[in-house]
């Protein structure tokens, strides 16, 4: 022994998943058994229902098995937003009665919002992008009120089974490469039939997310008032990942291990340890992660659905307004019903900022979201913060 010591990484996902293929059935035996794994539990427990189909295939494969065998109902818990145009309810509903599921719904206000947003930072430690956080803090808030311990989420289904609309781009973009443009025609006019773009936005999505020029110029426009060591490290984090949008499995790897997923993992565990709940997240699983990336291109993205699979995987066990439905929602906040109703006490905490004064960042900028600076300007005054 010479003392000396040597760094590596002890788990690779481009290597463990290198060469290898995946079938939709092998990936249907493994979601099950992973979620079954995951109802281990000595204390109550729970699951977080959002209504979309991450959620609700947990909810609905979790809450048949603790029928079944156990004998004894699921939890489940929902974030309402206060506006219709982002509240998904209604499709948890449907799967709370599709699976016999007791049901506990809260419904943060723009009261609650300013009451509970500086607790919301503390936890976290760092400003945040939005609003939505906070729904998510109300579900476990809930969890915590209803004596539940544990709580499964569905976090890790967009990124390990491509549910994000701008992850089409990628997608049209190997059509391309393999030459097969009459091909590409028809999944372009798919996809926008089974999206919330139109053709315009969808050409947009397949141009912006894959041109790395074009996103950086972008970008430093929109962010210009930043200063430039700031926002050239920025940049140079966007023109990597940029990199990534060649193929559908850079991509995903990329999005699982270091752009998307991390962070969003990040702030669930902030927010359940806020209310000392032990979050579960079995598609973060590594044999589900897996066995997601090594699925074929068109097992993930089919007749312009996104996580394709795991649709076919849930057919006929939920609603099919459940499962085939097209928008994406998620515990978002109702952010334009709140800023609305608050306008007046954000920007005074925002007026209150030394560092935006320093930066010279204002609401009066239309590029400056008025949540972005409410959170940064929030969080310097729990943390006391200062650029010296």
């Amino acid at each position: 022994m010479d003392g000396s010591k040597k760094h590596f990484r002890y788990y690779d996902l481009d290597k463990a998943t290198e060469g290898k293929t995946s079938t939709i059935e092998e990936l249907s035996d493994c979601i099950k058994e992973t979620i079954y794994a995951h109802l281990r539990s000595d204390v109550p427990i729970g699951t977080c229902l959002s209504g979309g189909l991450d959620s609700s295939t947990i909810a609905t494969i979790a809450g048949q098995y603790m029928n079944n065998y156990y004998s004894r109902q699921l939890h489940a818990i929902t974030a309402q937003s206060e506006d219709p145009v982002n509240d998904e309810s209604t499709y948890a509903r449907e799967v709370v009665d599709n699976s016999n599921l007791i049901w506990y719904l809260t419904k943060p206000s723009a009261d609650n919002f300013l009451m509970n947003w500086g607790n919301c930072l503390w936890h976290q430690d760092e400003p945040v992008g939005g609003p939505s956080i906070l729904m998510q803090y109300y579900v476990m808030k809930t969890a915590h009120q209803k004596g539940l311990k544990v709580m499964l989420d569905g976090q890790g289904g967009d990124e390990a089974l491509l549910g994000y609309e701008r992850y089409y781009g990628t997608f049209l973009l190997e059509i391309i490469k393999r030459g097969e443009m009459f091909n590409f025609g028809i999944q372009f006019i798919k996809a926008i039939e089974k999206s919330k773009l139109n053709a315009l936005q969808m050409f947009q999505y397949l141009i912006y997310f894959t041109a790395k020029w074009l996103r950086v110029l972008v970008n430093k426009s929109k962010w210009n008032l930043i200063p430039p060591t700031l926002l050239d490290h920025g940049l140079n984090t966007l023109r990597e990942s940029c990199n990534t949008y060649k193929s559908i499995r850079s991509l995903q790897i990329a999005e699982i291990t270091k752009y998307q997923l991390p962070h969003l993992l990040r702030y669930e565990d902030r927010n359940s340890m806020a209310w000392s709940i032990e979050a579960r997240v079995p598609f973060v699983d590594h044999k589900i992660i897996e066995m997601a990336v090594s699925l074929q291109p068109n097992d993930k993205i089919q007749n312009g659905y996104t996580k394709y699979a795991l649709r076919k995987i849930m057919d006929k066990k939920m609603p099919d307004n459940i499962t085939w439905r097209r928008n994406k929602i998620g515990f978002e906040a109702p952010s334009g019903k709140w800023a609305n109703t608050l306008e007046n006490e954000m920007k005074s905490t925002i007026s209150k900022s030394i560092i935006l004064k320093e930066l010279n960042l204002s609401p009066s900028d239309k590029n400056y979201d008025l949540y972005l600076l409410y959170s940064l300007s929030t969080w310097e005054q729990i943390f006391k913060v200062n650029l010296a």
